[in-house]
């Protein structure tokens, strides 16, 4: 089901769509709170759905329907973000050694603080890409694709060169 239809919906063509598509009682009950295609949208995708749902009466197998049928897009929704204490300090755990293993690759692979890359070259590109080949093949990157890995990278390098240029007094 495309959400960019259904949002550019108005509350007739809603009301046709959805009882095309669901039920008669269940597109009166949509059309009598004045909801249109992005109102709907945002409703059956919204973290509160199950409150919003009960506010309009439906029952349990419309529900269900609609849940089905709607999946959240966004990436907060979708994504398994931490619940408890003891899983927050896994996700923050796993942040640091991930640092840590960068930290440690990019040293061993530019070990002069003073004479650090800024990957404008194709051969520092080459030795970036090859930096974050090595890193995606071990464990603790596994989950992340190469652009993130990358962007990781670079934030390191970047405060890196920061760091190095400053002057002791």
């Amino acid at each position: 089901m495309d959400s960019r239809n259904i949002n550019s919906m108005n509350i007739e063509q809603l009301y046709d769509f959805l009882t095309e598509k669901y039920s008669t009682e269940l597109a009166d009950k949509v059309k009598a709170s004045n909801i249109d295609g992005k109102l709907f949208t945002v409703m059956c995708q919204s973290t509160s759905k199950h409150h919003y749902f009960s506010m309009l009466e439906l029952s349990l197998v419309e529900m269900l329907k609609l849940e089905s049928d709607f999946t959240a897009i966004s990436p907060i929704i979708t994504s398994k973000t931490p619940v408890t204490p003891s899983s927050h300090a896994l996700v923050t755990g796993r942040h640091r050694l991930q640092l840590k293993m960068i930290r440690a690759e990019s040293i061993k692979m530019w070990p002069d603080n003073h004479n650090l890359p800024r990957f404008d070259t194709d051969v520092n590109k080459d030795a970036l890409a090859k930096l974050v080949s090595t890193l995606k093949s071990k464990s603790l990157f596994g989950h992340l694709d190469k652009k993130a890995i990358k962007a990781k990278v670079l934030s390191h390098m970047t405060d890196r060169r920061k760091t190095s240029r400053k002057i002791d007094f």
